[in-house]
């Protein structure tokens, strides 16, 4: 509803209530919550191919930015466990792409670990403050 102040201007008064910084906060996790399936899948989809033997630069570098994306998001939002994990990945993503891990074996069986570790932590979340759904 339209309200004239001294000068003549028409300031218009909201008809939502203003969310807080907390209600949006809230949405955002619960945002990116939904969200951890499909960047999961996507990390696992780049680890198949790099595990298949695709070890080229571009996969490796695609693999490492979506873990580091990953990492960094989930500790913003508040998704500790799963950022912590992620950047475990990170590191064997790094020493990857600088070829100092030859052993694709003993990399494969730790990141496969963690990456199920961040599935089972994607799944059930330690602090509900984390996601209200």
């Amino acid at each position: 509803m339209p309200m004239n102040d001294e000068i003549g201007r028409t300031e218009r008064k909201s008809e939502r209530p203003c969310a807080t910084d907390s209600d949006r906060v809230r949405v955002l996790r619960k945002s990116y919550y939904h969200g951890l399936p499909e960047r999961i899948r996507q990390i696992e989809n780049f680890w198949k191919l790099i595990d298949g033997g695709k070890r080229d630069q571009e996969t490796l570098i695609s693999l490492h930015r979506s873990v580091h994306s990953l990492a960094g998001s989930a500790v913003t939002l508040g998704f500790d466990d799963i950022g912590r994990t992620a950047h475990t990945l990170e590191i064997i993503c790094i020493r990857l792409l600088e070829a100092q891990d030859d052993q694709a074996s003993d990399s494969s069986d730790q990141f496969e670990k963690l990456i199920e570790q961040i599935n089972e932590m994607a799944k059930n979340p330690v602090d509900d403050r984390e996601v209200s759904i």
